[in-house]
C-alpha cells in the first residue's frame, strides 16, 4: 500500500509539473504587436516588465509610461514616455521623451541627469518585419570631473534605429542602434545591440550582445572607493514578461 500510495504522489507530481512548465505558444501572429524598441504604444491596463528590462505601462491606448527599478534603487529615479500621435494600416508616428535624475555620490558617479524628447515612426513590412527610426534632444547634465560637486550642461541630439523580424510566430530577432552626438564633444560611441527573442505562453527569454561604451561601476572596496571601468561589449541576457 505505501509503495502504491508513493506511485501515486509521484504521478501526480509529474502531472503537476507538466502543467506549469511553459508550453509553446502562438505568441505573436503579426509585427504590430510588438511594442518594445517601436513606436507601438501599449493597450490601456496592459503591463510589461523583465528582470531588467524598464516595467512599462499602458496609462490610455495612445500613452505609455516606463521606468527602470534598477535604476530607481540606484539612486537615478528615471521615467519614460511614449504618446501615439497617429497611426497608419502600415506605419506609426509618435513622440518619445524621458529623464534622469542622479543622486549618486560624485565620487561614484559623473551624470548627474539626462532628458531626451523627439519623434519616433515605425513602418511594417509584410506584417513580419518592422523599422523604427527616431531623433531629438538629447541633453545630459555631466560632472565636470568624478568626485565634484560641480556640474555642467551637454546639450546634443541624439539618433535610434530598431529593426524587428518575426521569425515564425514563437521567435524575434531584434536589431538596435543608438548614437548620440554633443555639442561640446562630438559624437559619443555608438551603442549597437543584437538579440533573438524565444516565447512561451509566461514569459520570453532574450539573449543577446552588445557593443559600444558601456560604463561599469565596481563594488567598493575596503577603503570604500568604488571605480568605473569601460566594456567595449556587455552580455544582453533578460526574461520579459507581459500581462
Amino acid at each position: 500500500m505505501p509503495r502504491a500510495r508513493a506511485r501515486l504522489l509521484g504521478l501526480c507530481l509529474a502531472c503537476g509539473l507538466v502543467a506549469m512548465a511553459p508550453r509553446p505558444a502562438a505568441a505573436w501572429d503579426r509585427v504590430q504587436q510588438i511594442v518594445r524598441g517601436t513606436a507601438e504604444t501599449l493597450e490601456k491596463g496592459q503591463l510589461q516588465m523583465g528582470i531588467f528590462a524598464p516595467i512599462t505601462y499602458g496609462v490610455t491606448d495612445a500613452l505609455t509610461v516606463a521606468s527602470h527599478p534598477i535604476f530607481d534603487l540606484l539612486l537615478l529615479p528615471n521615467l519614460d514616455a511614449r504618446y501615439r500621435l497617429v497611426q497608419g494600416e502600415r506605419w506609426v508616428l509618435g513622440l518619445y521623451g524621458g529623464f534622469e535624475q542622479g543622486f549618486l555620490p560624485a565620487e561614484t558617479s559623473t551624470v548627474a541627469g539626462a532628458i531626451e524628447f523627439g519623434f519616433h515612426a515605425t513602418v511594417y513590412l509584410m506584417d513580419r518585419i518592422s523599422i523604427t527610426a527616431g531623433t531629438g534632444w538629447a541633453g545630459r547634465i555631466d560632472r565636470v570631473e568624478p568626485g565634484s560637486a560641480t556640474t555642467q550642461q551637454d546639450p546634443g541630439v541624439s539618433a535610434h534605429l530598431n529593426a524587428t523580424w518575426l521569425i515564425g510566430r514563437r521567435h524575434l530577432l531584434l536589431l538596435n542602434g543608438y548614437v548620440r552626438y554633443s555639442f561640446a564633444d562630438g559624437i559619443d560611441q555608438p551603442v549597437l545591440t543584437g538579440a533573438l527573442v524565444r516565447a512561451w505562453e509566461q514569459f520570453q527569454l532574450v539573449g543577446g550582445v552588445s557593443l559600444g561604451n558601456h560604463l561599469i561601476h565596481t563594488l567598493p572596496d575596503n577603503s570604500g572607493v568604488t571605480r568605473a571601468q569601460n566594456w567595449p561589449v556587455m552580455p544582453y541576457i533578460d526574461l520579459w514578461f507581459d500581462f
